[in-house]
């Protein structure tokens, strides 16, 4: 009876071994990524990425001071309304080259070596005409080259006259309602007048302290594209044809 009980039990022994066993062997085969020391290993790996990554601080300030001097721009003073022979001299005594174009142009096309002399030396053209002098109306500014736009200084003064003119006409009877009296001046007297005042508009400017001048093409009694030459005064709530003739 003895030993049949303990013949009994030898099977159980061997099945509990035989787990264990497996157990084991599972666990030999659990994926590599699913283990503790692999995440430990990426993070370890990461963190000498980043430091390798990052500038070494000296040079980083390195290559910010070099950035910031090589940014900036030297400041190239303002010659508009000055004289272009003035601007000539100071902007080459401080190491520019200075070309020159005409302002009525103001295409960006430089003029012609006789043209740089003409307002550089007065060498060009006749004593009276190359005494004329030259007034700054525009510049563009390069690193080593400053363009400068100019104009006959009698020219210049006129053309700011005639702007500061129409200024103070605008604020007294403006355009719109100068425009509009000549238009309805023109209806009243011609069959289907019409005024192209965008595409036709020729000549809109002060003619005296009071009085615009105003051409456009028109049509009016079947003739198309007709020019119209309208002087208008007064005021804007009150404006006032004082001559009109379509041609």
């Amino acid at each position: 009876m003895v030993n049949s009980k303990s013949n009994k039990t030898k099977p159980a022994n061997r099945k509990s071994v035989k787990i264990t066993k497996i157990s084991t062997k599972q666990e030999a085969q659990k994926p590599f990524y699913k283990t503790w020391w692999f995440w430990v290993l990426i993070v370890l790996l990461l963190g000498l990425i980043g430091y390798l990554c990052k500038p070494n601080a000296k040079e980083e300030e390195g290559n910010n001071s070099n950035g910031s001097s090589s940014s900036e721009v030297k400041m190239v003073s303002d010659y508009t309304g000055k004289d272009a022979r003035q601007a000539y001299d100071e902007l080459t005594h401080e190491g520019y080259s200075v070309r020159f174009a005409f302002d009525r142009n103001n295409n960006g096309g430089f003029s012609d070596s006789d043209f740089q002399d003409f307002v550089k030396n007065d060498s060009f053209g006749s004593a009276s005409y190359a005494e004329m002098p030259f007034t700054v109306t525009n510049q563009v500014n390069s690193e080593h080259v400053v363009t400068l736009f100019v104009e006959y200084t009698d020219v210049y003064v006129e053309k700011n006259a005639q702007a500061a003119r129409e200024k103070r006409l605008e604020e007294k009877l403006s355009i719109v309602s100068a425009m509009t009296a000549c238009e309805q001046y023109g209806k009243s007297h011609y069959k289907n007048f019409k005024i192209h005042s965008i595409m036709g508009r020729i000549a809109e400017r002060a003619s005296d302290d009071n009085t615009w001048f105003l051409k456009y093409y028109v049509d009016y009694d079947g003739y198309k594209n007709k020019n119209m030459e309208c002087y208008v005064s007064g005021t804007t709530s009150s404006p006032s044809v004082t001559k009109f003739s379509v041609y």
